[in-house]
C-alpha cells in the first residue's frame, strides 16, 4: 500500500510539471525507477513493513 501510494504521488508530481511545462519530471520518474526497482528485492516478503528513519524538511527555492 505505501508503495503504490508513493508511486503514484510521484507520477501525480511529475503529471503536474508536465501540465505546466509541457514535459515530465525527469528528477522524479528517475527517483521512481530506483525506489521500484529496490521495491523488487521485498516483493517476496507476505508483509513487508516501512520503517521511516529520518525526514527531511526541505523548503523550495526560488
Amino acid at each position: 500500500m505505501f508503495r503504490n501510494n508513493f508511486c503514484q504521488s510521484i507520477r501525480d508530481g511529475s503529471d503536474r510539471v508536465k501540465a505546466q511545462f509541457g514535459f515530465s519530471c525527469s528528477k522524479a520518474l528517475g527517483q521512481l525507477k530506483i525506489i521500484e526497482d529496490k521495491a523488487k528485492k521485498y516483493s517476496n516478503l507476505s508483509d513487508p513493513k516501512v520503517r521511516l528513519i529520518k525526514f527531511i524538511d526541505v523548503q523550495p527555492t526560488e
